[in-house]
């Protein structure tokens, strides 16, 4: 009932902002209007035609999520990188609260309880419960950079690494929030304000792939960023599994569309395959001891309390909300 709800409130919000729209371009805001309706309708068919393999129906150690990570993605580095062992398969969500839903259920809960999660993603404070799991880390929280206006990779790695020594889970996910946008090492959400030449964050200006959508951005320009955004967070994930032990699975919860099907990012419930179709490579770890972590080594990305921004605020510039 809550996914219908969700679609039922969506279809609310395309009304309003076709209203919107047409008022303010006229006739030209019908096209963005009909491509809106087409994608609420399209969800529509997602929640009665879903797919997906749940990650508790497989085996693993260790499961790595790169957020937001396509198949073809990760598959156009794979040579560059001798742990990647390239297959795929289809997720349960098109967006990260979808696949946390879908994949943390009752059914699994015996699993959950032998599950330590170490997270970048903020949604587990809307999407997990913490007393299902032997350990929910968030490190989100604790470790965001408001330069860049995300969670960087390496204190996930430090704090993976820290407790498959210590407290040895039988199964640990470790969600890094990259290749998920901004792209780190390609900031393509940086500009400069038109009138006053002043410079813009990325939550000051409109997401990627709003400006991809518009043709204010190229899809090759997006793709770049896009991947080398992946091979900033895989350097970090070589560490992690120089430094673990088990089968390592490599995988995503969801993927991105750049105009696939008429449709731009991730939107949730949306069975098309740029979303679904998530990379699963799988590697024996062995844990060679060559990296101690630092549990200082975050603290430098640490706010006071009174500075501290808001969940909301942290999904507002990843391009959530």
């Amino acid at each position: 009932m809550g996914a219908i709800r969700n679609v039922v409130e969506g279809v609310k919000l395309w009304a309003r902002s076709s209203v919107k729209a047409i008022r303010k371009e006229g006739l030209s805001g019908l096209s963005e209007s009909a491509r809106l309706l087409y994608t609420h309708l399209l969800r529509f068919y997602g929640l009665i035609h879903n797919y997906g393999e749940p990650i508790y129906d497989a085996e693993w150690d260790v499961l790595i999520v790169l957020d937001a990570c396509r198949a073809d993605l990760i598959e156009e580095v794979v040579a560059e990188y001798n742990f990647i062992n390239f297959d795929a398969t289809n997720s349960l969500g098109s967006c990260s609260p979808e696949w946390m839903e879908k994949n943390f259920t009752s059914s699994y809960l015996d699993e959950m309880q032998q599950t330590a999660y170490i997270t970048g993603n903020p949604y587990s404070e809307t999407h997990l419960d913490p007393t299902e799991f032997e350990l929910v880390d968030e490190v989100w929280r604790y470790a965001w950079d408001e330069e860049l206006e995300t969670i960087p990779p390496d204190p996930l790695t430090d704090r993976a690494i820290a407790v498959a020594r210590d407290a040895q889970p039988d199964r640990l996910i470790v969600h890094y929030m990259q290749p998920h946008h901004p792209f780190v090492p390609s900031p393509l959400g940086e500009g400069m304000h038109p009138d006053t030449g002043e410079r813009l964050e990325f939550s000051d200006l409109e997401d990627v792939w709003t400006r991809l959508q518009r043709g204010e951005l190229s899809r090759e320009e997006v793709w770049e960023g896009y991947r080398d955004n992946l091979e900033y967070v895989l350097e970090s994930v070589e560490t992690l599994i120089n430094n673990i032990d088990g089968k390592v699975v490599i995988t995503a919860d969801h993927g991105n569309a750049l105009g696939e099907y008429h449709m731009y990012g991730h939107p949730i419930y949306a069975p098309v395959w740029p979303l679904k179709r998530v990379p699963w490579c799988e590697y024996e770890a062995t844990d060679s001891g060559s990296y101690t972590p630092d549990p200082t080594a975050w603290k430098h990305h640490a706010t006071t309390d009174d500075e501290a921004l808001s969940t909301e605020d942290k999904l507002a510039a990843l391009g959530y909300i």
